[in-house]
């Protein structure tokens, strides 16, 4: 039952963030936004952002019916808590785009990618293992790196 708490309440409060950090006040689409700089197949990247809240939430409703490590609660707990320091990290880079803001803003991504991992590596079952690849590669290949890439490509044209 903590694994659902955890990720329901994380889930819920990073969604407060973003809104309030990124969303409230702008007239953009989700897809139009600046935070997406120019990144190709953005709404490939969309798609499969629905798809890995999905299975992440059905990993949880596998993981929760078993015993769980304790590392499983605090690497849930931290994939969140990394998670909503990027918006303000950066919305701070969008305002004023510099390298070290870029790089600044790109560590919570790949802190959670570590989370991630150290999520998949933590299920014990093939079935959570395969409900996790899809938020392996949005938090590594697409957050992470793409992103960080994307960042500092952008910084360096300002």
């Amino acid at each position: 039952m903590y694994v659902v708490l955890t990720h329901v309440i994380g889930f819920c409060t990073l969604m407060i963030v973003y809104w309030h950090t990124l969303v409230r006040g702008r007239t953009l689409s989700y897809t139009t936004s600046p935070l997406w700089m120019d990144l190709p197949f953005v709404n490939h990247i969309v798609i499969l952002q629905v798809v890995s809240i999905a299975c992440l939430f059905a990993w949880v409703g596998v993981v929760q019916q078993r015993s769980v490590q304790p590392l499983v609660h605090g690497a849930s707990i931290g994939y969140y808590a990394v998670s909503m320091l990027w918006p303000i990290l950066a919305k701070r880079f969008l305002d004023r785009p510099t390298r070290a803001r870029a790089l600044a803003a790109s560590l919570p991504l790949w802190i959670a990618g570590v989370c991630v991992l150290v999520l998949l590596r933590l299920s014990t079952r093939v079935m959570e293992r395969i409900l996790l690849v899809p938020v392996v590669v949005l938090t590594i290949v697409c957050d992470a790196i793409l992103w960080t890439l994307a960042a500092l490509r952008w910084s360096s044209r300002q």
